[in-house]
């Protein structure tokens, strides 16, 4: 009779151990063999390519499978599968780094040639430095423009640099040091770019004895730029007050996103540069939002 209990039991083990090899070992086993093919498959296809959007969705395919098996694979297998995932988001990032590096060093050398023309050229004509100085400050605007999508588009891979940081540096090599106080955060100290556009005007402006002066317009309603935090703490106040919905990321070096075209058009006409993303960034849930700068 005992033994034919434990046959019984024995029979039962066995059925169970049968079905969980087949219901649940068995579909995990081939999700890994899946998962390890799919990541040689990938890590080859990242490392010899010199395309970015390939490498970025190799990391990105990569992670997705990798979630999937995860909790089911051994020490071993998870320490194999990450270093595999590091290595190809370390490719990807290279790419981005080394795309984002000769886009910025377009900007930056047409900053410095416009710049020495300007400020080194005794001779040069007042016209044609106002112009130049207006192209400067367009360049810098495009530069951050850029370099904000670029952060917002690769993000997930800038682990090894700040990007930010790197823009400053290289925008601070490009200026110079009179016009590079990106860390004094002393209460409403002027923007690197106020500080740029105020030493180029004032070096025109002295070069205006060589030509014949023109009468001075009276402006009609002169607006006298703001500190850029007096106009952080404005924006944000008459948001609080009208319930308009918004998203701050300026502690972080980010700009401020809001929601209302009625509030982009009202701060448009009375001065502030208004930008509009059209896809929005992670930080809106991927909402179209309009945003501002306080550099």
């Amino acid at each position: 009779m005992v033994i034919c209990i434990c046959i019984i039991i024995v029979s039962i083990l066995l059925i169970i151990y049968a079905v969980y090899q087949g219901v649940v070992a068995a579909p995990r086993k081939q999700e890994l063999v899946q998962h390890h093919e799919l990541s040689r498959k990938l890590y080859d296809k990242a490392m010899n390519t010199s395309s970015l959007s390939t490498a970025r969705e190799c990391y990105t395919q990569l992670n997705a499978s990798y979630t999937l098996v995860r909790d089911h694979a051994n020490r071993n297998s998870r320490s194999c599968f990450e270093d595999d995932i590091q290595e190809v988001r370390c490719c990807a990032e290279d790419l981005a780094q080394e795309k984002w590096s000769d886009k910025a060093e377009k900007y930056l050398s047409e900053i410095e040639y416009l710049l020495s023309c300007i400020m080194t050229t005794n001779s040069q004509d007042a016209t044609q430095a106002r112009k130049d100085r207006s192209r400067i400050l367009r360049l810098y605007d495009s530069y951050w423009d850029w370099t904000r999508k670029c952060y917002e588009d690769n993000h997930s891979l800038w682990s090894r640099i700040n990007l930010w940081d790197v823009a400053k540096d290289s925008m601070s090599a490009a200026l110079g040091d009179e016009f590079a106080c990106w860390n004094d955060s002393g209460y409403g100290h002027p923007s690197v770019r106020a500080q740029l556009e105020r030493r180029l005007s004032d070096h025109i402006a002295s070069l205006q004895p060589r030509e014949k002066k023109e009468p001075r317009r009276k402006a009609e309603n002169p607006m006298i730029e703001p500190k850029p935090k007096l106009l952080h703490d404005a924006v944000i106040r008459h948001f609080d007050e009208e319930g308009i919905e918004y998203v701050d990321k300026t502690s972080a070096g980010g700009s401020l996103y809001f929601f209302a075209e009625a509030a982009a058009n009202d701060l448009t006409a009375k001065g502030y540069q208004v930008h509009f993303a059209e896809n929005g960034t992670k930080g809106t849930g991927h909402r179209p939002a309009w945003y501002i700068r306080f550099q």
